[in-house]
């Protein structure tokens, strides 16, 4: 919703923009449905079919009045797609847009909440540990969710981390701030490679979350130059680095890693997957 309701601002200079939420019934059941409208310049029709592709740009003119990196619808499509949602739109060139998406929902019973049983560890003396949580049972389905056939799932509560994220895209830090901050981790955000290379000067990260295409300096060029103030200054020496890339290709992994980063995610980013990472990160330090 986010994402969308950026891309109208950005692109209407004038009139309005509307936005609606509730809960329609389908044929797939409730969902709950939200729409964005705007009075912006609209869509052409041969722009259409491709508008959520990755780098797609509207109208060059548009892209040097407005900016932006042609991933942001690319990217809105992908995650309504992991919720197993639908995104679609109306537009009319020199008219406006509406962009919709549903996604399923399935209201919890009454009971839900009361027959939930929780426990978590203890954290470890040395404050490193993170608190496990050990059980949850009948939790609230997702609709349509695939089922593994596993009863527990041991998700942490807390991490005791400092992680830098550093990502151009507004949209993309919300994302992966709102995820950090479900495990109490401490954030900072840079919005380039000039800025994530300051930041780690002044402040001891344990990760830097570091995206790959960025102006001023990308993140491979931070990276280098943060490996060698580690290498040469002995600065922070424990900070770890994890690339983050919405279009890796085959062979992009070891070009990665042999630029300084352990490690590197796909956007979106999965939530199972930034676990890993930050899991590894603990175990480093114990």
């Amino acid at each position: 919703m986010l994402n969308l309701i950026g891309n109208a601002v950005k692109f209407t200079d004038e009139g309005s923009i509307t936005v609606t939420a509730g809960l329609t019934d389908t044929d797939k059941g409730e969902q709950f449905r939200f729409t964005v409208a705007d009075t912006g310049p609209g869509i052409h029709p041969d722009d259409q079919t491709r508008i959520f592709g990755e780098f797609y740009q509207a109208d060059v003119s548009l892209t040097r009045a407005h900016g932006g990196t042609g991933l942001g619808l690319a990217i809105t499509e992908q995650l309504v797609r992991l919720m197993r949602g639908r995104i679609g739109f109306d537009s009319r060139h020199g008219q406006g847009s509406l962009f919709w998406v549903e996604l399923p929902l399935e209201a919890p019973g009454d009971n839900t909440i009361s027959e939930w049983a929780t426990e978590a560890s203890k954290t470890a003396a040395s404050g490193k540990e993170s608190a496990r949580l050990e059980r949850l049972t009948n939790p609230t389905a997702s609709a349509s969710a695939p089922t593994t056939g596993a009863t527990e799932y041991p998700l942490p509560v807390t991490y005791d981390l400092q992680v830098l994220v550093a990502e151009d895209s507004e949209v993309n830090q919300f994302i992966i701030r709102e995820l950090l901050a479900k495990w109490g981790i401490e954030i900072a955000v840079a919005a380039n490679g000039l800025e994530a290379v300051e930041a780690f000067k002044k402040r001891a990260f344990d990760l830097i979350l570091m995206d790959i295409q960025m102006p001023e300096m990308d993140g491979l060029e931070a990276t280098r130059q943060i490996r060698a103030l580690q290498a040469g200054e002995g600065i922070h020496p424990g900070c770890e680095i994890v690339g983050l890339s919405a279009h890796a290709m085959s062979g992009d992994r070891e070009r990665y890693m042999a630029e300084g980063m352990i490690d590197y995610l796909t956007k979106p980013i999965r939530m199972e997957e930034l676990r890993e990472v930050l899991d590894a990160c603990l175990d480093k330090q114990r």
